[in-house]
């Protein structure tokens, strides 16, 4: 199993929050990142998630995002606070360490910048929803004003890129063909694909990505500064 020794720890700062904030009675506004790609359940019919689809996890991961989402379904039930959770795809928007497992574009991205091959985990031709920080941002603070005692909305960008697209997409912005290493050993057990169905956030919160993919990883690029000599020397 897929069951990580922290697995419980994960929640307990939650579950200590909702304690907190029943002996408080201060009724807040909740908004929690969960996940769009790791709680629905797998479907091969290639429709866009929405967010009344089936939910159920293959990762530990997923597990733990459900539960969290279902204690603060709970709560908002109790009357003990309002809740919006965010169903995030996969998110982007800056550079990751060059040693990390996940986040596909920040980390592909900051082994291009530096030279290093690119590491590719599992099937290239995996479909994922991209999302920009900017607009995960903008969905956010849409959401901290309570929009009903509970809710669920999908954040993502409503189109699918593979692997390989998001590759042919940094080596077109960065005008360099890309050293590629597949890597077999971690992967094999990820979904094929996962889009989202944004239509909820559009009508119910007035909200639509603005960034697209080619430009947010355009926008990552201008933003990387190569070390100077006096960098290697200070």
């Amino acid at each position: 199993l897929d069951w990580p020794n922290d697995a419980l720890l994960n929640l307990v700062p939650l579950l200590t929050l909702l304690d907190t904030i029943q002996r408080l009675g201060t009724k807040p506004q909740i908004v929690y990142f969960s996940s769009g790609g790791a709680v629905y359940s797998p479907s091969q019919n290639r429709v866009p998630y929405r967010e009344t689809d089936p939910c159920s996890p293959l990762c530990s991961y997923g597990i733990q995002k459900l539960a969290a989402e279902d204690y603060l379904r709970l709560a908002a039930l109790k009357g003990y606070l309002t809740a919006t959770i965010m169903r995030v795809g996969n998110a982007y928007g800056t550079l990751l360490s060059q040693h990390r497992m996940q986040g596909l574009i920040g980390v592909a991205v900051s082994r291009m910048l530096h030279g290093q091959p690119v590491r590719i985990f599992g099937n290239p031709d995996n479909v994922r929803d991209y999302v920009h920080l900017e607009d995960i941002c903008s969905m956010a603070e849409r959401a901290s004003i309570p929009h009903r005692e509970f809710s669920i909305v999908n954040v993502g960008s409503g189109r699918g890129h593979s692997v390989n697209d998001v590759l042919r997409l940094m080596e077109e912005c960065h005008g360099r063909p890309l050293a590629i290493q597949h890597d077999e050993s971690y992967g094999g057990g990820l979904a094929d694909w996962v889009v989202l169905d944004n239509t909820r956030a559009m009508q119910e919160f007035g909200w639509s990505p603005a960034v697209d993919l080619r430009s947010g990883i355009e926008k990552i690029i201008a933003g990387w500064h190569a070390p100077s000599a006096a960098d290697a020397t200070a």
